[in-house]
């Protein structure tokens, strides 16, 4: 139980089992124009992205999570994705401020940033 707290009080969350890990606040269904895509199916709903503890769903793509790094006041998201075809490496930071998840994808040296609201829950 010592480890536990530990793991908890230092950020290190990717260390503990995934039974014990606590849900990221990114986890869930989320938007960024219109509320009605939230009752869509993931990963074939455009305008809907839903995170899991171990993916990433977008329209058409599906990428694993496999590495979660807590920086500062966001969560850093190695992915290894595949969509359209094709199977790549991406990174993300999220955030979430007031039920707004903020999100920047890097391709290459340039971050793209993005804001979403959140689905509600039923």
């Amino acid at each position: 139980m010592r480890w536990l707290l530990l793991a908890l009080l230092f950020g290190s969350l990717i260390a503990l089992p995934a039974d014990a890990r606590p849900l990221h606040p990114y986890v869930g269904k989320w938007y960024s124009d219109d509320a009605t895509v939230c009752g869509g199916t993931p990963n074939e709903t455009e305008g809907l992205l839903t995170y899991t503890a171990r993916e990433f769903l977008g329209i058409d793509n599906r990428c694993r999570i496999t590495r979660v790094a807590r920086r500062g006041d966001f969560f850093e998201l190695a992915l290894r994705c595949s969509g359209e075809g094709e199977a790549y490496n991406a990174t993300e930071r999220v955030r979430v401020v007031d039920g707004t998840l903020h999100r920047s994808v890097r391709e290459g040296r340039k971050w793209w940033k993005y804001t979403y609201r959140r689905c509600a829950t039923r």
